[in-house]
């Protein structure tokens, strides 16, 4: 399937990046691209199929990137070490029937340490939060210094189809934002191409800061939303069926938040059907 492009996006389409690309019609914008430290002597090694995304008080709030390749997962580590990411939201299975999604980049086991280039990864702890989701601890060391990161792997999200219920992925948002904390860094999220889960997941986190922060506007819309950041990540929401549960998931916010209002009276929300429709 063929999407819009709405910048140019030139360098992943280079005969030294074309192949770190998982799907030909995903490519990273030039203008929002992540741009690693070029490695000397290594032409195109500044490149990564992973973009940059805007918060509601911050740019560069989330990173939204493909799930790796065999042959990119030392650029992935490399870039979670430049960027300082501290929590990674992995949206998909190494496998979901054919062909592979997501080579794994992370150790499955206290014992088994892993090295992508000259990272090491070794697990700390795992723990299953919810049914449909679990918490690793990765200690990851480079150069004599050691980082402990939080991998929160959604175990249970269909590609190009979505969740099982709306509460597991406002229970993957809670624990992400209890992990963030005050860390300065973006947070990754990651499927297979990096758009559709991954958008649904980054645009529902987004609502959730603009409630909590108080900066909803009056003409608030998801529609809106999501086109603006289509201008940061191509195909960002990708199917029909992801643009519904959004909605879904986004009346659930609200009526979460209206519930705390005191003495406030509400109606259960009613989904438009006409608004599940592709928006490019």
């Amino acid at each position: 399937m063929q999407y819009k492009q709405i910048t140019p996006a030139t360098v992943g389409l280079t005969p030294e990046n074309i192949s770190k690309n998982r799907y030909k019609d995903v490519i990273p914008y030039d203008e929002s691209r992540v741009k690693l430290t070029p490695v000397d002597g290594a032409e195109g090694s500044d490149y990564i199929n992973a973009s940059y995304v805007n918060g509601v008080v911050k740019d560069h709030e989330y990173i939204a990137a493909m799930g790796p390749l065999a042959s990119t997962a030392d650029d992935f580590w490399r870039m979670v070490w430049q960027e300082k990411v501290y929590v990674i939201i992995t949206a998909c299975n190494e496998y979901e029937g054919c062909p592979k999604k997501c080579h794994r980049y992370w150790s499955q086991d206290v014992l088994d340490d892993v090295e992508f280039g000259d990272i090491s990864i070794k697990l700390d702890e795992e723990t299953q939060e919810s049914p449909d989701f679990i918490c690793r601890s990765l200690r990851v060391s480079r150069g004599g210094e050691e980082r402990l990161l939080s991998q929160l792997h959604y175990l249970s999200w269909p590609d190009r189809s979505v969740p099982s219920s709306v509460e597991s992925i406002l229970n993957l948002i809670t624990t992400m934002r209890q992990k963030q904390a005050s860390r300065s860094g973006p947070i990754l999220v990651h499927c297979s191409a990096g758009c559709g889960r991954t958008g649904t997941i980054i645009a529902v986190d987004y609502v959730w800061n603009l409630i909590k922060l108080a900066k909803l506007p009056e003409q608030f819309s998801l529609k809106a939303l999501v086109l603006k950041m289509r201008k940061q990540r191509p195909a960002f929401v990708q199917a029909p069926e992801q643009y519904k549960f959004l909605h879904e998931c986004v009346a659930e916010l609200f009526l979460q938040h209206l519930s705390k209002v005191k003495g406030h009276t509400y109606e259960n929300c009613v989904l438009n059907e006409d608004e599940a429709v592709r928006l490019d």
